[in-house]
């Protein structure tokens, strides 16, 4: 049950190699009347959703969505995010001359107007890239019911038991994805940044138990 933003990409990947089927021949994208269709086809599956830490889940969809000019889904948020909520971002994707100061400073902004945007503020609906983590879940509950929620650094070690409780005899490792955009997380963390973070994930925060972000 994925999550945008979060680490959607690399469970894909563990999972197309279990079993040598590859990434291509998952089932996905099914309706919710195929999905039912499948539970019940087969008894004793597992179902799970991976979360991400909120400061690091909203950078990476920044500079996944926002940063980028190659992504048609996000090029009329982006425009509208630069025009009305002078969002400060080139017209055409960061060069080289883009620095970590540049960074922070348009990242604070898209936080300050996911604040907004959260609480329905804004005129740009709330897409699942940024919707917190909580109303995602909450989300899916109403089609399935989700039995484990695992944090990205437990990845590791809780993929291969949901694995093997199905029947898995030998377990691909897995192995974080890269992160996207031009600037890490680390080269622009503060105090600052993560008490805006708060501000507009607070129930992620609570719900699940996050501390601060640490830096790696």
């Amino acid at each position: 049950m994925p999550i945008k933003g979060a680490p959607e990409q690399a469970i894909l990947d563990w999972m197309g190699q279990i079993g040598g089927v590859g990434r291509e021949n998952l089932l996905r994208k099914m309706s919710q009347k195929d999905l039912r269709a499948w539970m019940k086809s087969h008894p004793g599956y597992r179902s799970f959703s991976a979360l991400r830490h909120p400061l690091l889940r909203a950078h990476v969809v920044f500079n996944r969505f926002i940063l980028p000019t190659d992504r048609p889904a996000y090029a009329d948020p982006r425009k509208i995010l630069r025009q009305r909520y002078n969002l400060p971002i080139p017209n055409k994707a960061p060069d080289e001359t883009w620095t970590p100061q540049h960074q922070k400073e348009a990242f604070a902004a898209f936080l300050a107007f996911l604040k907004g945007n959260l609480a329905g503020q804004t005129s740009i609906r709330v897409d699942q890239a940024w919707a917190s983590q909580t109303a995602v879940l909450q989300g899916v509950s109403a089609v399935a019911l989700t039995h484990a929620i695992v944090q990205e650094d437990d990845l590791a070690e809780q993929l291969p038991a949901l694995a093997r409780a199905v029947g898995v005899a030998t377990c691909p490792e897995y192995r974080p994805e890269h992160l996207p955009g031009p600037v890490a997380l680390d080269a622009i963390y503060d105090g600052k940044v993560e008490k805006a973070a708060i501000e507009v994930y607070r129930r992620d925060y609570l719900n699940f138990g996050f501390p601060r972000w640490n830096r790696r």
